[in-house]
């Protein structure tokens, strides 16, 4: 819920008052002009959650598995040229969703000045975990696209729709280490709720890559999150 969706004091001006007994905070990361008696994802976790480096800073501290991340072109370079990793992300955004602001670097002259680099990680596959209360609400993977409707501009390294990736939800058998590490993230960035971004290598297991706490929600993912917030933090009043 946003603000809107509360009832508001109109008589008040400048701070206003919020009669839901609780604020479902989706993706906001600045403070909102009204009061509220209890959150569900705080603003500063939401800022944590949002900005890539923090997130990852986040699951360093706590010694949840993530993918190598540097704020230094020299280190992202030395990866190259040492042959730690065959690719380095650069991510000119870290705020970006979708695969927004990604430069894929093989060479070290190929690194463009960016915030953010992180190693790649031979992805044997990728998940999506929603997280709600400690509780895993909803699992998705992401899987090509079938041959003849995969645009020509195919990517394997950056998957998203528009290079040929979609979220399947149906008879997925998970390994149990992608729902740790994706309920630690929740944890570590201070959530409530969360999508969590995992890789998975056969070899190495699970790397969190970042979290999202503004959803994008189809009907059928929509429905869940209404009941679970509804079970979860309003006790079915709703």
């Amino acid at each position: 819920f946003q603000a809107e969706d509360g009832i508001r004091d109109t008589s008040v001006t400048g701070v206003q008052t919020c009669a839901l007994p609780i604020f479902i905070n989706w993706g906001k990361s600045d403070s909102p002009n009204f009061t509220v008696n209890a959150w569900r994802n705080q603003v500063r976790s939401v800022q944590i959650a949002c900005n890539k480096i923090y997130t990852l800073q986040a699951c360093k501290r706590d010694n949840v598995p993530h993918v190598e991340f540097s704020t230094d072109r020299r280190v992202a370079a030395n990866w190259l040229t040492s042959g730690e990793c065959k690719i380095v992300y650069c991510r000119t955004t870290v705020r970006g969703y979708g695969g927004v602001g990604i430069v894929l670097a093989r060479k070290p002259e190929e690194l463009v000045s960016a915030p953010l680099y992180t190693k790649g990680i031979k992805k044997d596959r990728e998940f999506r975990i929603h997280v709600m209360g400690g509780e895993v609400i909803f699992q998705q993977e992401k899987k090509m696209m079938a041959k003849g409707r995969r645009p020509e501009r195919f990517n394997a390294h950056v998957r998203n729709h528009a290079n040929g990736w979609v979220f399947a939800d149906q008879n997925l058998v998970i390994p149990g280490q992608v729902i740790d590490v994706a309920r630690r993230c929740v944890v570590s960035c201070g959530l409530d709720f969360g999508a969590v971004d995992v890789l998975w290598n056969d070899k190495l297991g699970a790397f969190i890559l970042e979290v999202n706490t503004a959803i994008g929600l189809q009907p059928k993912l929509a429905a869940i999150y209404a009941a679970k917030i509804k079970e979860k933090y309003l006790g079915n009043k709703l």
